[in-house]
C-alpha cells in the first residue's frame, strides 16, 4: 500500500474496501483534518509536495511535522490557524485587510509562535475575526463535505474593527452575499476600508464590541457552537 494511502487507512478515514489516495480525500476543500481529537492533525492538499501532518506533542517520522499559521492555495487570502494551549486550533479563509489585521504576510507562509502566550493572543485576535475553533478535527472535515450541499440560507458574518475602537458587524445569509455582491468586503486593501464596506451594505456598529450579540471574543461559546457544524470560512 502506498505511503498516502497507509496514512489515510491508520486515521479510519477510509475503510480497506475504499482505500483512496490523501489526494482524492482533499479535493472537498482546501484543506483536510481528521484523526483523534487529543492530537492535532492537519493534512493539507498536495501542490507538487509532500503530504504533511501535524501531531500535538509527537513526531510521525514518515512525514513533515510543522504547525502552520497561514497557507496559500488557489483561493484569495490565506487559510490563518491558531494553536491555543487547550488543544484544538481556530482556522480562518482571511482576506487581504485581515491578514492585515493578524499582522500576517500577505505572499509567505508562517508557523505557529514558540511563545505561546504570543499564540493565545493570535488566538484571541482570531476570534475577533470570526473564526471557528475545532476541537475535534472531524468536525471541521464534515464541514468540509457540505461544501458543495449549497446552503441558501447558510448564516455569512463580515467583521471590520476600526483604528478608533468600537466594531462593524453584518450578518446576512449565503443568497445575500450573491445577490448583493458582498464578495467586494472581501477586496478592501486595509481595516479601514473593509469597515466602511460593510457600513455600506447595512452593517451594525458596536461602541463596545462586547455589545455584539454575535461575537465571541472570550471563547466561551465555542463547545455549544462546535456542536452545530456550519461550512468552513
Amino acid at each position: 500500500m502506498m505511503l498516502k494511502q497507509a496514512i489515510a487507512f491508520i486515521f479510519g478515514f477510509m475503510t480497506s474496501e475504499d482505500v483512496r489516495t490523501v489526494e482524492d480525500a482533499c479535493t472537498i476543500e482546501d484543506v483536510c483534518t481528521f484523526g483523534d481529537h487529543d492530537l492535532n492533525i492537519l493534512i493539507p492538499p498536495p501542490h507538487g509536495k509532500e503530504p504533511q501532518i501535524l501531531f500535538h506533542e509527537r513526531v510521525d517520522p514518515f512525514a513533515i511535522t510543522r504547525f502552520p499559521r497561514t497557507e496559500f492555495t488557489s483561493k484569495i487570502g490565506g487559510i490563518v490557524h491558531g494553536w491555543p494551549a487547550k488543544g484544538g486550533y481556530y482556522s480562518k479563509l482571511c482576506s487581504v485587510a485581515e491578514l492585515e489585521f493578524l499582522g500576517l504576510d500577505r505572499f509567505e507562509p508562517a508557523s505557529k509562535s514558540e511563545d505561546l502566550e504570543e499564540e493565545e493572543a493570535h488566538c484571541a485576535r482570531m476570534r475577533q475575526l470570526g473564526a471557528r475553533y475545532y476541537r475535534n478535527p472531524d468536525h471541521q472535515f464534515d464541514a468540509q463535505k457540505r461544501y458543495y450541499h449549497w446552503d441558501p440560507d447558510e448564516p455569512k458574518v463580515f467583521i471590520g474593527w476600526p483604528a478608533n475602537g468600537g466594531v462593524w458587524f453584518l450578518r446576512t445569509t449565503a443568497r445575500q452575499e450573491i445577490r448583493q455582491g458582498l464578495g467586494r468586503i472581501g477586496m478592501a486593501f486595509t481595516m479601514e476600508e473593509r469597515c466602511k464596506m460593510i457600513d455600506h451594505f447595512g452593517g451594525e456598529f458596536f461602541a463596545d464590541p462586547k455589545d455584539c450579540p454575535h461575537l465571541d471574543l472570550d471563547g466561551s461559546r465555542e463547545q455549544a457552537e462546535n456542536e452545530k457544524v456550519s461550512i468552513y470560512d
